[in-house]
């Protein structure tokens, strides 16, 4: 549902003001936050979920998490999919004493959305510690 905002730029999105798995739209430029998303051992955490639409999209995305619960020789980092094809996986890498070795994932990345795609991205950890997790997409949508 859009609602007309009166400069006449709709916005659209599963949460317009707050954190979704959704893409929200204001005009042609499109956002979207992620809030806290708990990546598990062998269960990925959906950071964002959503499908495009007649306009393909240009974003930056912003991978982060808690460096808290960071333990030795583990992987974390994210993977995009886009109609549930693996597009791209970016990770960080801990050594033996929990201290980050490459952290890839925390690189910003712009990322073109396809339109009419399903694009999920979702965090993943070869921890068996839970691994709390943020994403933040900000961008335009083309038509």
């Amino acid at each position: 549902m859009a609602i007309i905002l009166p400069a006449s730029n709709p916005v659209a999105g599963s949460n317009p003001s707050g954190t979704s798995a959704g893409l929200n739209y204001i005009g042609n430029h499109v956002y979207g936050n992620s809030g806290a998303v708990i990546a598990t051992n062998g269960g990925d955490g959906t950071l964002f979920e959503f499908s495009t639409g007649s306009a393909y999209v240009i974003v930056k995305f912003a991978f982060g998490m808690s460096n808290t619960n960071v333990s030795p020789n583990k992987v974390y980092g994210y993977k995009l999919s886009i109609n549930n094809e693996t597009i791209l996986e970016n990770v960080s890498i801990s050594d033996g004493d929990g201290t980050m070795v490459f952290d890839g994932a925390s690189v910003v990345q712009s990322i073109f959305l396809p339109s009419y795609s399903t694009i999920k991205i979702e965090s993943t950890t070869t921890d068996t510690d839970n691994m709390t997790t943020y994403g933040i997409l900000t961008g335009r949508s083309y038509a």
